[in-house]
């Protein structure tokens, strides 16, 4: 397969004609994205962020910008022997500064963060069964108060359970996890704290272990066809009642990569420049 070196994505509008650059991305020879560009409709930037790696294609800085096309965060990455990311600080553009430091205690992980004063922001704390999946997760915030708090549960390494809490550890709501024998999802189920379903979707697969209906409780359903000899892909959202709200239609080409979308509205078209 050829090294993509960078995407362009070229919006023309079904109505008008008119044509915009929606997106740009850029890759080193390693596959990693070091520029990344969105645009608004008259191509002026939404969003910019340039990335730049070690030899070891880890990330070691990360700058992002504002839509006036200034730096607004500069983040730098710093790792120990073994890989593992150590600090990252991050410089804002007023000249304030957050550091994060990564704190571990076998698969556990502790990251404070801290200021240019050395005043804590936050506290998250992530701790890890003997497969290394997240089984707690906390987070406080500068005054030291929960914010965040779950607890997942697996079975056969999949996640089954994820139970959320508030500030003062009552459980809010938990969602719930089923896979079928090949372990893909087929159920996931949103219930308050008294275990009454408040929302669930469900998964069903082709042959090939594609995607082929999410159905999103009562509200309605996304619809996948493939057909290979064409390299589509079809997706059609419906409404519960069974209305088409949005349709699209994705080419690709032989390395499944995406070379044009099509909705109702627009035509998108993929533009990938490879390395020699």
């Amino acid at each position: 397969m050829k090294k993509i070196k960078s995407i362009s994505e070229i919006v023309t509008s079904k109505d008008t004609g008119e044509k915009y650059k929606r997106a740009y991305t850029e890759y080193d020879e390693n596959g990693n994205e070091i520029v990344s560009i969105d645009y608004d409709f008259s191509e002026a930037i939404n969003a910019k962020n340039l990335t730049k790696y070690d030899d070891n294609n880890r990330k070691i800085q990360m700058q992002i910008y504002t839509e006036e096309d200034v730096i607004n965060e500069t983040h730098f990455y710093f790792y120990n022997e073994d890989g593992k990311i150590l600090k990252e600080e991050i410089d804002y553009s007023e000249e304030s500064k957050s550091i994060k430091n990564y704190n571990y205690d076998a698969n556990n992980l502790t990251i404070v963060t801290v200021d240019e004063n050395n005043e804590i922001e936050e506290k998250e704390i992530i701790i890890r069964n003997e497969d290394n999946n997240i089984i707690e997760h906390k987070v406080f915030d500068y005054e030291g108060n929960q914010t965040i708090h779950e607890i997942l549960e697996y079975s056969d390494k999949k996640l089954t359970l994820q139970k959320n809490f508030d500030e003062k550890d009552n459980l809010t709501n938990q969602r719930y996890y089923k896979y079928n024998d090949k372990g893909q999802i087929i159920f996931v189920g949103v219930a308050n704290s008294r275990r009454e379903l408040l929302d669930s979707s469900t998964y069903e697969y082709d042959e090939k272990g594609r995607e082929i209906v999410r159905t999103i409780g009562t509200r309605g359903k996304i619809s996948t066809e493939y057909n290979d000899d064409e390299h589509t892909v079809t997706s059609i959202t419906q409404t519960g009642s069974g209305q088409i709200i949005s349709q699209t239609i994705t080419t690709l080409n032989e390395e499944n990569q995406t070379l044009k979308e099509e909705d109702f509205a627009n035509i998108t078209d993929y533009i990938y420049e490879y390395f020699d």
